[in-house]
């Protein structure tokens, strides 16, 4: 009778303690999750910060844009370009990334020229310019993007009587 006791209380006891080891996770477990998370995350925010930088030039791509289809219309209707984007139409105040600006030659070329001038260390400065060319026959514009991130303006663009380019140091953008 005896031993049949004591093999229960064991068997009880064995119960109990498996039970007991089958609730919530070791020490160990939780580490490996900590760290697959830190590894994932490693791999994650990079690419998100490269992602928000993108957007951010988006925004001055597609206002320089605005500028030289404003500068276009506005030459059309005024025979002139604008000074400001004021002048334009255009009400955008500075951002913490960009600030625009309009340049109009004043030695009498028919040209303007538009600069998203770069805030951030990481982005990169455009310059946009819209021309008369072909003896004032043709408009052309181009929008040009700096090679490297840098703070300030681009490098604006050149004209002669045929077509308008991007200086060395940017890219056309199409």
């Amino acid at each position: 009778m005896q031993s049949r006791l004591m093999v229960r209380l064991l068997q009880h006891s064995a119960l109990k303690n498996s039970a007991f080891k089958t609730q919530g996770f070791t020490l160990l477990e939780l580490l490996v999750v900590v760290v697959i998370g830190g590894i994932l995350a490693a791999i994650a925010i990079p690419s998100f910060l490269s992602r928000a930088n993108t957007a951010k030039q988006v925004e001055a791509k597609m206002y320089l844009g605005s500028l030289n289809r404003s500068q276009q219309a506005f030459y059309a209707e005024h025979g002139r370009f604008g000074k400001s984007p004021q002048e334009l139409g255009l009400y955008s105040q500075p951002t913490s990334n960009y600030e625009y600006q309009v340049d109009i030659p004043s030695n009498g070329s028919l040209r303007a020229v538009h600069y998203a001038n770069s805030r951030v260390l990481k982005l990169r400065p455009y310059a946009g310019m819209v021309a008369l060319v072909k003896q004032g026959s043709v408009m052309a514009t181009v929008l040009c993007e700096a090679e490297e991130p840098a703070l300030g303006p681009a490098t604006p663009p050149t004209a002669d009587d045929s077509s308008v380019a991007c200086s060395p140091g940017t890219k056309a953008l199409n």
